[in-house]
C-alpha cells in the first residue's frame, strides 16, 4: 500500500480527517489578552485560540481580571464567552469595569456545585463554538464522592484522574472549534520536601495538555502597591511564561493592575510604541504627531486624551508583535537562501556571511511622527 493510497482510505473511513500541510496557516491566531505587556511576552500577539492556557498564582494576583481582560476583547470581536464560575465570586461589577458585556447573548454564566459538572459545563460551551471558556478555578473543584471527605491527598488524585479523562476530549474539540480554553488555577505548598517551587492542583496531564503555562505572581522585591494621593490605588504584577508550544518561554513582565479601572492601557501603550517605532523618544522628550512631548506622564495623558489615534496605535503595535514571528521564520529563509548562492558562488571557505537583515513591519503613514491625523494640534510642554 502506498501513502498515496492509505490516504484515499483514511479519506474514505475518516471524513474530513486528512489535510494537507500546506493548508495549515503559517503563524498562530491569537486575541489580545487586552494588557500589550502580556501580549508582548506571548509572543504571537495574545492568547493562541484552539488552545488550551493554564494561569496560575497565589490569591489575589490578577488570574481572575486577566480572563475578564480577555473576555472583553472576544466580545469586542463578536465573540461569545462561557464562564464556568466554579469558585462562586464572580464579581458583575469588577467584570463591567474590565469592559465585559454581561448579556445573556454573549456571555454564558454558571455556578457548577461538583467538578463533574464543571468540566461537563465547560465542554459543552466549547462544543457550542464559544470563542472563549474560562474555568475558575482547577483548585476549587471536588468530585461530588468526594465532597465531604477531608482527606486532601485524595481529593488532589480525584482530580487529577477527572481532569486527565477532560482534557484528552478537549484537546481535539477546542481545536476544532478554535476555543480559548482559559483554565485559573491555585498554588499549593509544596510539603514534599524537594525543591521550593509551590505546586498547582491537576496532576501532569494538566501540565502536558496546556499549550501555555503563565504564572502571575508577587515578591517581596516586587509586589508594590501603587499610590494615588496617599491611598492604595493599584499593584504591581509580575507574569511569567513557564511553558509555550507557539513561542519561546520563559519571558516576564510587569504591570499593574489598577484597583478602580483595572488596567491603563496608555501606559503599556507608550512604552510598546516606542519599541516598534512607532512613537519616537530623544531622552525625556516624546515625539508623538506634530508634538513634542516632554516626560511619560505627559505622553501616557495625551494618548489618554486622544482615544482615536490611542486606538490606531494599539492595532499597529498588536500587527507589529504578531509579525514579528512571520519575520524571524522570512529571515530564516533568507539567510539559507543567501548562504547557499553564496557557496555556490564562492568555494572559499574562508569567504565572509553577507550581511542579512530582517524587512520591516510596514507601519501607517498616518502612525509615523510627524504625520498629522488630524487627532491632536500644537505642542505639548
Amino acid at each position: 500500500m502506498t501513502l498515496a493510497d492509505a490516504s484515499k482510505r483514511i479519506k474514505k473511513e475518516f471524513e474530513g480527517a486528512l489535510t494537507s500541510a500546506g493548508e495549515q496557516p503559517a503563524t498562530v491566531d491569537a486575541i489580545s489578552t487586552g494588557v500589550l505587556s502580556l501580549d508582548r511576552i506571548l509572543g504571537v500577539g495574545g492568547m493562541p485560540t484552539g488552545r488550551i492556557t493554564e494561569v496560575y498564582g497565589p490569591p489575589s494576583c490578577g488570574k481572575t481580571w486577566l480572563a475578564m481582560q480577555l473576555a472583553a476583547q472576544v466580545q469586542k470581536q463578536g465573540g461569545t464567552v462561557g464562564w464556568v464560575d466554579a469558585e462562586h465570586s464572580f464579581h458583575l461589577e469588577w467584570a463591567r469595569r474590565q469592559g465585559m458585556d454581561l448579556s445573556e447573548e454573549t456571555l454564558g454564566l454558571t455556578h457548577p456545585m461538583f467538578a463533574e459538572e464543571a468540566l461537563r459545563q465547560a465542554q459543552i460551551f466549547a462544543e457550542a463554538g464559544c470563542q472563549l471558556v474560562v474555568l475558575d478555578s482547577i483548585g476549587s473543584l471536588i468530585p461530588e464522592k468526594q465532597a465531604e471527605d477531608e482527606l486532601g491527598s485524595v481529593h488532589m488524585a480525584g482530580i487529577a484522574r477527572l481532569l486527565t479523562t477532560h482534557l484528552k476530549v478537549m484537546r481535539p474539540l477546542v481545536y476544532r472549534t478554535g476555543t480559548i480554553y482559559y483554565l485559573i488555577n491555585q498554588i499549593r505548598a509544596n510539603i514534599s520536601g524537594y525543591g521550593d517551587e509551590p505546586i498547582t492542583p491537576g496532576g501532569w496531564a494538566l501540565q502536558h495538555n496546556c499549550s501555555i503555562r503563565m504564572k502571575l505572581h508577587t515578591t517581596a522585591a516586587k509586589s508594590k502597591i501603587v499610590m494615588r494621593s496617599g491611598e492604595p490605588a493599584g499593584q504591581t504584577v509580575r507574569a511569567s511564561i513557564k511553558k509555550s508550544n507557539v513561542d519561546v518561554p520563559g519571558r516576564e513582565t510587569e504591570l499593574v493592575i489598577d484597583f478602580e479601572q483595572g488596567y491603563r492601557v496608555e501606559e503599556d501603550l507608550l512604552d510598546a510604541a516606542v519599541e516598534f517605532g512607532l512613537i519616537e523618544r530623544r531622552g525625556g522628550w516624546y515625539y508623538i504627531l506634530d508634538d513634542q512631548i516632554q516626560g511619560a506622564e505627559k505622553a501616557i495623558a495625551f494618548l489618554v486624551e486622544h482615544p482615536g489615534y490611542a486606538e490606531q496605535l494599539i492595532e499597529a503595535v498588536l500587527d507589529a508583535m504578531k509579525s514579528r514571528t512571520t519575520l524571524e521564520d522570512a529571515v530564516g529563509d533568507q539567510v539559507d537562501a543567501e548562504m547557499d548562492e553564496m557557496l555556490a558562488a564562492s568555494p572559499d571557505p574562508d569567504a565572509s556571511d553577507s550581511d542579512v537583515s530582517a524587512p520591516e513591519a510596514e507601519v501607517p503613514d498616518s502612525l509615523l511622527p510627524g504625520v498629522d491625523n488630524n487627532t491632536g494640534d500644537g505642542a505639548s510642554q
